[in-house]
Parts: C-alpha cells; structure tokens; sequence
C-alpha cells in the first residue's frame, strides 16, 4: 500500500509528465512541495519503479510514470479540470453553426474534438435501436434509381437514392410501401430489424411472385439504416507522436482508421463506470500498434432520444485531467445542442 508521500510523489511525476514529457528528479518534486529531503523522495521513487510504477529514464537521474503507472493514476488519483469560462464559451460557440441533420452535427463533433485535444476522435451517433419508425416512403425516379427516405420520431434516419435491382417496377415499390406502413410503423427500430429479418421473408410471398428479389430490395434499403453512424476525424494527428517509427506501421494505422467496424469495435469494446467513462491503456486495447496509446470513451445522453459515444485516442502520457474536462463540457453541449434540435422537431409536428 502507497504512502501518502508516494502517493503525491507520483500523482506530481505524472502530472508534470504528461505537460513537459521530460523525466523529474527528487529536485524539481522539493520545487513541487513534496516535504521531504531529497534522499527520502529518492527512496520513495525507488520504491514506486519497484512497485511497477514509475520507471528510470536512460539519460538522466529522473524518473517517468509506466502504462502501470498511468492506469493507476487515472483509477485513484484523476481529479479532472475545470474548464475556464473561455474555453466553455468556445466549445459552445464551437457547437452552433447550424445543420439540417444529426449526422452533420456528429461528424462535425469528431472534427471539432479532434482539433481541440490534437488527437484522433470517434463519435457515435445516438442510438436508434429504442426509437419508432414513424414514416417511410420509396418513390421510383426513373427505371433504375428511387428515393428512399426513412423517418423515425427523432428525425430522419436515411434520405438515399439507391439503384433497384432488375425487374422491380414502381407497382411493386407501392406494394411494398404500403406493406411496410401497414406492418411496422409505429414500431421500434430493433423491432423494425428483427422482423425484417425473420418474419418479413413470410410475408412477402403473399404479395410478390418473386419474393426473393423485394427480400434483396429490403436489404438494400434497411443496409445504411441499420449501420451505426461512425465519425473519425484527426487520426493523421497520431503521427506527430513518438509511437509511430515505421512505415509499416503507418500503413496498419491508416488502414485501421478505414475500417469504421474496426473502430467502432474498439471503441464498444471499453468498459464504462457508472457514469459512462471508460479508460484503456497500452496493452488493454488489445493491438500492439495502440501499445503506447490510451482510449477515452465518454457517453452523451439525450432524454427520451437515446445515447452516443464521445471517443478520444491519444497517447497514453496525455493531460488526463485536461482531456477528460474538454470531454465532460463537450459532453453537456453536445447533449443541450441535440436537446434543442428535437425540441424543434417536436413543435414543428
């Protein structure tokens, strides 16, 4: 068990760390207001490298925190920071240029997280699985291409123009508009997907002599539909760390950023506390490329709309404290920002 002294020994190695990236000696802890001679703070840094935590740098005297270190720091020692009254101001006006619909408020979020921590960030579109389908609609444009747009009661899930497989005629696309409104409006979205794929099948052979070929069309429709909505922005900014020596390694990287399951998966993969934080280190990320790296995950919430993920992937010595508190007041504004839109779509019903 840590002391006290110890423990502020390395809560204060940690801190300064993470701000110059050079290693502390026993001097600069005196400076820092550790009450202690310099042999006795010397003794505790030794005991806190053979403890896991803490590890001697090659060219000086100093001392550098370890992932152990970092993981511990973050579990029992993290006090997250305050945002100063300018910096909420400028996450909020950051929020305000206005969009026609989530996705374009979203991705704007991962860009605007990115520049802000000058790390990659991921977010999450809210969930939709508890939302209710309320309109649907598909309308022939010309002999191959129509317009699909689906409606939930948070706003628009899907305006895409998609190509029809051969053989389906606007008859058809009637038919099974009329199908769907008759069978699934006013139902959930996870409700919507388990019946289209297990009872739907069914029941389109009672309308259609070829089922087969609507069954593909109803796959073709609900595909983006069902997809979670994934934004990346700023995963170049990983390149300005000392993580990434080769350019093999930049390869795997950029390919890994192009995989949006990859990242999601990744991201999904984060156990979260009670108030929906979640923190990896290194080796707990499970690639060796992230070996070096730490994953924030912090959910958003919107009352009665469901919840999304805020993500930032950075280097594992990152400010904690800082990011964590950008993290927490993006969080509020993203969350307030997505409150006034549907309580704008709610008075426009």
């Amino acid at each position: 068990m840590l002391s006290d002294r110890q423990l502020q020994i390395l809560a204060l190695i940690i801190q300064r760390y993470t701000m110059d990236h050079a290693p502390i000696g026993s001097k600069r802890l005196m400076e820092e207001g550790v009450n202690a001679s310099s042999a006795t703070i010397r003794n505790d840094m030794s005991f806190l490298e053979e403890y896991g935590l803490l590890q001697k740098n090659h060219t000086s005297s100093g001392r550098i925190p370890s992932l152990q270190g970092f993981r511990y720091y973050v579990d029992h020692l993290l006090e997250v920071d305050v945002l100063s009254n300018e910096q909420l101001s400028m996450i909020h006006n950051s929020l305000q240029e206005q969009f026609s619909e989530i996705c374009e408020l979203v991705q704007r979020s991962a860009r605007i997280l990115s520049d802000l921590t000058n790390y990659a960030a991921v977010v999450f579109s809210l969930d939709f699985r508890s939302q209710t389908l309320i309109d649907f609609w598909i309308m022939m444009l010309n002999a191959h291409q129509a317009l699909v747009v689906i409606i939930t009661d948070s706003g628009p899930v899907e305006n895409n123009v998609i190509t029809l497989p051969y053989g389906v005629f606007r008859d058809d696309l009637d038919v099974l508009t009329e199908v769907i409104h008759e069978r699934l409006l006013g139902e959930s979205m996870i409700s919507v997907y388990g019946k289209l794929r297990t009872e739907f099948p069914m029941i389109l052979q009672r309308y259609f002599a070829d089922p087969q070929r609507m069954i593909y069309l109803l796959e073709i429709l609900w595909k983006d539909a069902f997809a979670e909505d994934v934004y990346v922005s700023g995963c170049m900014n990983l390149l300005d760390y000392d993580f990434i020596h080769t350019p093999l390694e930049f390869k795997h990287l950029y390919s890994f950023f192009g995989d949006l399951k990859q990242v999601a998966r990744l991201v999904k993969e984060t156990k979260k506390n009670i108030d929906g934080l979640g923190i990896r280190i290194g080796e707990e990320l499970g690639n060796e490329l992230f070996a070096n790296m730490s994953l924030l995950t912090l959910n958003y919430d919107v009352e009665e709309h469901g919840s999304g993920v805020l993500a930032i992937l950075g280097p594992a010595n990152m400010h904690y404290n800082k990011i964590l508190g950008l993290l927490y007041a993006f969080k509020e504004e993203l969350s307030s920002r997505l409150t006034e839109y549907y309580r704008y779509l709610d008075s426009a019903q």
